[in-house]
């Protein structure tokens, strides 16, 4: 790298650190001015304009550049698979890749946490959230389990595991530590219940257009749940990520890691002691009914 490039990182650096103290003394990014920025950088106008059109454009240099990190930590913690997700909370360790997403944040916790605190850009969580789904979301979609046998290129069976499935951290996973039961969000719950759906509208259905209009309608039933759901998770996730952020990290990465590993598993009676169950064949058995009396309602 040349004495130029070397120089541009140091001032590109020197305004994004400036950027940050400005929206820490001034409480709000829309007060802060150039000439405040560049005196506190210790640069000239003209160098900043020779970086940057305005305040604007330095802010979206930075949160774009921090989004082209943040995409690859997120999309390596989406590829765990559930076997594994399980283990480690089993044993109150982290998943996978979540304690290195978190030492990212850390590490640029003076800059990041001025962006996204209250003075901050508010724009900028909303970019996040976006990121992130586009990163997990055909992972969700395909429950967090391996799907295709490699060797044999036929669809695996991600509720009931090969007896010893071993996590990448090591200990063997027994079959009773899987969950059984399919989440009605997984792709093997889709298929069954968009099964049963066709079942009950299709006997004695007097034309294929009725049917395909009705599985139409259903479909649409479950992918407002799966939105609405990864929707919510992702939402929370990144809402403790910046609460912790913002807070000064007070706990160690590993510490957080553990927690928000745990929190999307967490149901609120848990927390209370009254614990609520949901049988998620009845609502599976809802939607449907749902769906078909929007139909033929």
């Amino acid at each position: 790298m040349g004495t130029i490039d070397r120089r541009s990182m140091r001032t590109r650096l020197a305004l994004r650190n400036a950027l940050a103290a400005e929206i820490e003394a001034t409480g709000d990014l829309s007060k802060v001015t150039v000439t405040a920025v560049t005196r506190r950088a210790d640069v000239t106008r003209r160098t900043f304009y020779s970086h940057y059109r305005d305040i604007p454009a330095l802010v979206n240099a930075i949160e774009d550049e921090v989004i082209a990190d943040v995409v690859p930590l997120v999309h390596a913690i989406s590829e765990v698979a559930l076997p594994e997700l399980e283990h480690a909370i089993s044993i109150f360790a982290p998943c996978p890749g979540a304690e290195e997403l978190l030492e990212y944040f850390r590490t640029n916790a003076f800059h990041l946490s001025a962006l996204l605190g209250e003075g901050g850009d508010p724009a900028f969580v909303e970019k996040l959230k976006k990121q992130v789904r586009r990163a997990v979301e055909d992972r969700a979609r395909d429950g967090f389990a391996p799907t295709v046998d490699a060797k044999l290129d036929r669809p695996l069976a991600p509720a009931r595991p090969r007896r010893g499935v071993k996590s990448q951290s090591g200990p063997e996973l027994q079959p009773r530590a899987v969950p059984q039961e399919r989440g009605l969000f997984e792709r093997g719950a889709l298929r069954a219940t968009a099964g049963a759906f066709d079942q009950s509208i299709g006997a004695g259905s007097p034309a294929a257009p009725t049917e395909d209009r009705a599985h139409d309608g259903f479909a649409s039933f479950v992918e407002a749940g799966f939105d609405y759901y990864l929707t919510f998770a992702i939402s929370a996730e990144v809402g403790v990520l910046v609460r912790w952020l913002t807070a000064g990290c007070p706990e160690s990465c590993n510490m957080m890691a553990r927690i928000m590993t745990i929190l999307m598993f967490i149901r609120p009676g848990d927390l209370y002691g009254r614990p609520i169950d949901f049988d998620l064949s009845r609502i599976s058995a809802s939607i449907v009914e749902s769906g078909r009396e929007s139909i033929h309602g």
